[in-house]
């Protein structure tokens, strides 16, 4: 999995070739930058397969981490 952040519009790779155990801990690092940003601007954070190239989550500042879909669907 990858996890891209959102700058001036578009989406950039900011890790790539995260397993589980790596994506909880990027969440959990993410919510805590989202926090401290969000009086500038609320950030915008996604984990998107490298298989399949789907959003599996997304995080869009005050409004938290929200699940899209997990698996081959």
């Amino acid at each position: 999995m990858k996890l891209e952040l959102n700058t001036n519009g578009s989406w950039r790779i900011v890790l790539r070739g995260l397993d589980e155990a790596a994506v909880r801990r990027a969440c959990e690092a993410v919510a805590v930058l989202g926090d401290l940003d969000a009086s500038k601007r609320p950030a915008k954070w996604r984990i998107v397969s490298e298989a399949t190239d789907r959003v599996i989550s997304r995080c869009e500042g005050p409004g938290g981490w929200r699940h899209e879909f997990l698996g081959s669907r």
